[in-house]
């Protein structure tokens, strides 16, 4: 997992009848907002705590906040 687009990829794609991503539901945000993110290259802080809960539910291996911490600041990085 180099990137945050790396990271929404890890939770499973909706099912053909599903219009929400897993991730929007879990988090209960606008499917539309997992888009944005994943096109930023960037989810925001505030939200950190649930994607890692929602990744503990799922079973999803290696997302932590300092994961998250850790491509933040990479992404930053290569901002800079």
């Amino acid at each position: 997992m180099q990137t945050f687009s790396d990271l929404i990829d890890l939770w499973p794609k909706p099912a053909a009848q599903e219009s929400a991503h897993p991730l929007a539901i879990d988090l209960g945000v606008r499917p539309s907002l997992i888009a944005v993110w994943k096109h930023r290259g960037s989810i925001p802080a505030e939200h950190w705590r649930g994607v890692v809960a929602s990744a503990l539910k799922r079973g999803i291996e290696g997302v932590t906040l300092d994961a998250l911490a850790r491509l933040a600041a990479e992404k930053k990085g290569r901002a800079a």
